[in-house]
């Protein structure tokens, strides 16, 4: 037995099987609050993370650890269960799930490059497709999980999945072995997972204990661009939540992400996606 909090619903479900029923409206996502204990698989697509506590992953035969932020992709056919672990307290296990269909997986593999053969290179891996989240990228996929329209569906559910999949392309694993100072990830985290985008940058340097000009240059030479680039570009990838979002305006986004206008938001915007934000808000939602 497991139980998942539907979009749709602020009551639990409990279900003690998975079926394709799960998949409502040919899409579904759900907060996972505790889990199953049977190996199972899916004629669709899976993609889940660990938003706390802590697991076993059951994977094809394997056991591997689940810590918050682990992702994976799973394909039809995939075996698998997670198992919390006993040190996690009561409620303390959570993980977001997003069951994807065939044709929904091809489509938007195709929407993301259609010169290179995602779905293909998804399908077909010798291990099924794992990557990393960060806090920030948690917490941008949770806010679009509770965006409701009247209807019932998420409107960026096809955006949450776009998003996944392109983290999981991105993602280097070494990366968190690059050699760079604890302190600069810790900046560099501060600064995803902080709420008020209009904190001023002097405050995220002086939370370093550190001088505004070693910051500043430690913070390009190991991350290979100015930390007012980087601030500007997680308030842009945070845009897009935002976007997903019809009752926000431009210019409220631009207000909320401390730009200081709304013809500032749109020019640093075409810059980053090539588009402006309305465009972008046309071809996606």
């Amino acid at each position: 037995m497991y139980t998942v909090r539907g979009w749709d619903t602020d009551e639990d479900i409990v279900f003690d099987r998975h079926e394709l029923t799960l998949i409502k409206d040919n899409c579904y996502t759900a907060l996972t609050l505790n889990t199953g204990n049977m190996y199972h698989s899916h004629t669709f697509w899976e993609i889940f993370f660990l938003i706390s506590g802590k697991g076993i992953h059951y994977l094809n035969g394997k056991k591997i650890p689940l810590c918050i932020g682990d992702a994976y992709i799973l394909r039809p056919g995939d075996k698998h269960f997670v198992e919390m672990c006993p040190s996690t307290p009561p409620n303390g296990y959570s993980q977001r799930d997003l069951y994807v269909t065939e044709a929904q997986m091809q489509n938007l593999c195709h929407f993301l490059d259609d010169e290179q053969d995602i779905y293909s290179l998804l399908k077909n891996s010798p291990e099924t497709p794992h990557f990393k989240l960060q806090d920030y990228d948690i917490q941008t996929i949770q806010g679009m999980a509770a965006h409701k329209t009247p209807a019932g569906t998420p409107a960026s559910f096809k955006l949450m999945v776009a998003m996944m999949l392109d983290l999981y392309l991105s993602y280097d694993p070494q990366e968190a072995h690059s050699g760079r100072p604890d302190w600069i990830d810790q900046l560099a985290a501060t600064i995803r997972h902080e709420r008020d985008k209009n904190k001023p940058l002097d405050e995220y340097i002086r939370q370093t204990g550190y001088c505004h000009a070693h910051v500043c240059r430690e913070f390009k030479k190991h991350m290979g661009m100015r930390l007012n680039e980087y601030m500007t570009g997680v308030k842009l990838e945070y845009s897009i939540a935002l976007l997903a979002q019809r009752n926000n305006s431009i210019a409220q986004i631009a207000y909320h992400l401390g730009f200081s206008n709304e013809s500032n938001f749109i020019s640093c915007f075409r810059r980053h996606y090539g588009m402006t934000p309305n465009a972008w808000r046309k071809a996606h939602i």
